[in-house]
Parts: C-alpha cells; sequence; structure tokens
C-alpha cells in the first residue's frame, strides 16, 4: 500500500500551472459579476470632454447635425436654445437628443435638473421616448407659473394629462424626472427627493411593443425664451424589480417596492407611507379620493407576477370604518396607466352607517367609461379584509373580498386592454371633508403573497 499511486489523468493540471488556472477562474468571475452588476445598472454624469465624444452616445433630430442649441459643461449638458415647439404639425423643435437604451422592458431611465428658469408660459424641459415627430411621450418641468406635465403624441394626435402646479415650489428648481418603459406602457414620474415618486401620466403604446415602436430614449428642450439655461445630469437606467411576496413585519419596506403618490395636482401634501408594529401604514392626507375620474391617493407598488395565471392575496389588517370621513378607502390596484386600471378595496359610508367592498374598471378604450361593482355590505365594524385576485387569462381579471377568511364574496371580472403590469397598495381620504385638524384615516397591510 505504500507504493499505490493514484494514476494521473491526461486531463489533469500539472501542478505548477495550478495557480494560474485559480488566477484565470477569478478573473471570468470578476468579468461576470461586473456585467451582472453594470447590466442592472448604468449612469452617466454627462460631462463629456468634447462633442466627438459626446456623438458616440448621442444622436440629434434636428434637421442639421449643429448641436448648436448644446453647451457641456464639467457639471452636465445645458440646452441654451428651446424655441420651437412638437405639437401636432407644429415640427419645428431643435432641443432633442436621443440615446439607446441599455436595457429592454421592463426598465426606467431618469436625468436630474436643474438652474432652469423659463421666460415663456410653456417653455419646458425634461425626458422624452421618441420614435417620430407625431409619436413620443414626454415627461417635463417649467412652465409660467412652475408645474410639470407628461403628454403623449400618437399619429399626431397629442394626449396630455395637465399642467400640474407644484405650488408653492419656485423656479429655479432640482427635479428628477422618471419614465419607466414596459412592453405595452410607458409611465412618467416626478421627485425631489427620489423617495417618494408624484405620477405624472400612464400611457397604453397604441401598436406593436415598446422595443419595436420607439426609436430611443432623451432629453427635450421646447416652448420659448428662458431667463436661465437648465442643466441635466445624473443620467440612470436600471431594470425595474419584479414582483416578491412580501410579509410587513421588518422595519423598512421591500425595496422592490416603490413609493408613489397621484395628487400632485391637488398639492395639499404627502402621504404618509411607512412600517408601524411589523405593519405598512398608509396614510393619505385630508381630501383625497379615488373613483372614476379622480385619482388623489399614496400607494406603494411592485410588478405583477410574470407568470401567465396566478392567485394574489393581500391582507389589510385592521381597517376602521369609524375613522373621520365620509367614504374613506383602501385596497388594491392593478395599473397599466390612466384610464386603464382595475380595483378592489374596502369603502366606508358614514353616510348610511355600512361599509362594502368594492370593484372598478376604467378602460382607455371607452375615454374614462368605468364600471362599479359593489358587494359583502354590512354594518360598519373594525375587522381585517382579505382580497384576492386570480389573473385568468393575458388581460382578464377575477376578484374576491372577505371579512373572516372563511366567507368569500364574488366581486366581479374585469379586462384590459393589456395586462396590467404594477399592484398597488392605496388609502385614500374623502373629498369633502377637506382639511379637518382631526383627521385620523390610515389602513395598515399585513402581507401580499401568491397562492396559486
Amino acid at each position: 500500500m505504500d507504493n499505490f499511486q493514484i494514476p494521473q489523468s491526461k486531463f489533469q493540471t500539472p501542478p505548477g500551472k495550478l495557480k494560474y488556472l485559480w488566477i484565470f477562474l477569478f478573473l471570468i468571475g470578476y468579468i461576470s459579476l461586473t456585467y451582472a452588476t453594470e447590466s442592472v445598472l448604468f449612469q452617466d454624469n454627462l460631462i463629456y470632454n468634447d462633442r466627438a465624444e459626446f456623438k458616440r452616445s448621442w444622436q440629434t433630430v434636428a434637421p442639421n447635425d449643429l448641436f448648436d442649441f448644446l453647451c457641456l459643461t464639467d457639471c452636465g449638458i445645458q440646452f441654451t436654445d428651446i424655441t420651437g415647439d412638437c405639437y401636432r404639425n407644429q415640427n419645428n423643435q431643435k432641443a432633442i437628443l436621443f440615446r439607446q437604451p441599455k436595457f429592454k422592458s421592463d426598465y426606467y431611465f431618469q436625468v436630474e435638473i436643474d438652474e432652469f428658469i423659463p421666460a415663456e408660459p410653456y417653455a419646458q424641459v425634461g425626458l422624452v421616448i421618441w420614435r417620430d415627430a407625431d409619436n413620443y411621450i414626454r415627461a417635463t418641468y417649467g412652465f409660467i407659473n412652475p408645474a410639470v406635465e407628461s403628454l403623449a403624441e400618437f399619429d399626431g394626435n397629442p394626449q396630455s394629462k395637465g399642467l400640474m402646479p407644484i405650488y408653492p415650489r419656485e423656479h429655479p428648481q432640482r427635479v428628477i424626472l422618471r419614465m419607466e418603459v414596459r412592453k405595452h406602457n410607458v409611465t412618467t414620474f416626478v421627485s425631489w427627493d427620489k423617495k417618494v415618486w408624484f405620477i405624472l401620466g400612464g400611457f397604453v403604446i397604441p401598436e406593436s411593443d415598446s422595443e419595436s415602436f420607439f426609436r430611443g430614449i432623451g432629453i427635450i428642450g421646447i416652448g420659448g425664451r428662458m431667463l436661465k439655461s437648465p442643466r441635466f445630469s445624473c443620467w440612470e437606467e436600471r431594470k425595474l424589480p419584479g414582483y416578491v411576496d412580501t410579509e410587513f413585519d421588518s422595519n423598512e419596506i421591500v425595496p422592490n417596492w416603490v413609493r408613489g403618490q397621484t395628487n400632485l395636482d391637488w398639492s395639499t401634501g404627502i402621504g404618509t407611507i411607512e412600517m408601524r408594529n411589523g405593519k405598512l401604514y398608509i396614510v393619505p392626507v385630508p381630501g383625497s379620493d379615488f373613483f372614476i375620474g379622480n385619482e388623489t391617493y399614496p400607494y406603494l407598488a411592485i410588478p405583477v407576477p410574470q407568470s401567465d395565471t396566478w392567485v394574489l392575496e393581500i391582507n389589510l389588517a385592521q381597517f376602521n370604518p369609524f375613522a373621520k370621513g365620509a367614504w374613506n378607502k383602501a385596497g388594491v390596484i392593478l395599473w397599466l396607466g390612466h384610464k386603464n386600471y382595475g380595483s378592489v378595496s374596502v369603502v366606508a359610508d358614514h353616510e348610511l352607517d355600512q361599509m362594502y367592498c368594492e370593484q372598478i374598471c376604467v378602460d382607455t378604450r371607452f375615454d374614462y367609461f368605468g364600471t362599479v361593482h359593489q358587494v359583502a355590505f354590512r354594518k360598519r365594524k373594525v375587522t381585517d379584509v382579505y382580497f384576492r385576485i386570480q389573473k385568468l387569462l393575458p388581460a382578464k381579471y377575477r376578484v374576491q373580498v372577505s371579512y373572516n377568511y372563511r366567507d368569500w364574496f364574488h366581486c366581479g371580472e374585469f379586462m384590459l386592454v393589456y395586462p396590467a403590469t404594477e399592484l398597488r397598495l392605496f388609502a385614500s381620504g374623502d373629498i369633502f371633508i377637506q382639511y379637518p385638524n382631526d383627521y385620523d384615516f390610515y389602513a395598515t397591510f399585513d402581507y401580499v403573497k401568491l397562492i396559486q
């Protein structure tokens, strides 16, 4: 046995070269990890040494290639001329730049803008996702009085979500604009702190999908003269996170969830979304509302599961129907875009001393035509509420609700033009009690999970 030796395989690495193999494997692993990390996040400070370097990443849609509206600085890109416009048949814009996205859907891109002071009512700058002068979506900041806007134009027909005033903020402001790009829809946001994102608009792409429909993503300046030129910096692109089952039992909200709010045009304050005592708390500001044509509410959002069919269960814990307000409500929204969503919620009706569950569907094909289905009427009682949302077909959903987890009520079915992309937990208050000092309504959520 002392003379026994293991035969050396002809494939065995000689001892002297073993360290080189380990170094090689380490480098491969490091490069793979670095690539994987970079594939999730791309950042550009928008600082370029010269125009030749700049043109390797950006293109202009102007009739010429002079870039005479552009100034490269050591802090970012600056637009020096934003005269001209891109709207209906008026296509004399100058300052529109686009680049190729680093990712395929689902992803977002965002940019930081500061120093901008417009001199004309509709002078504006911001983000754009671009096909041509008749097909694009933009999210812009500027105007007099200060405001933000989200606007899409398809086949030359503009769709604006309206100018949303940002009073009492004044120019200049540091703003962060964002676009979330999914297969069939694009959603636009604005933020001042990268923590709370105010939604500006949601648009369904009229044909094909985002990857084949649009040529690129970029920045835009249109509408008039300026007192001070805008500066663009901190460009960022990132893959959007996916769905995860969530027990709201930690001190922090899972990163896959994003805080949002829809009432920027209403300008009465920011709702509270936080973790307390092992629950998610959503506290709307007084006067918020969610119904057909009214969307003024804070929410926490996550992408829906990617499978073809699924059943989601959500627990709204300890809903209090005796809180101040006539029609406080809380629940779940499946979101595709403005005029494209379905919801299920519990409603406290003070006037009739009752509570019930309500399903709403709004479809863009019928221009704010919505359906409402109400079930599970009962006397007001502090209780848990359980929601189950089942995806039956690519864009068809069934809703059930329960107060005790034993008796389930069918709360209707609804269809959207495309599959929903986002699940929102929300709470809204009462538009008929605008500013009570003792407004005390809130909603708490315990979990969101797939059960099938």
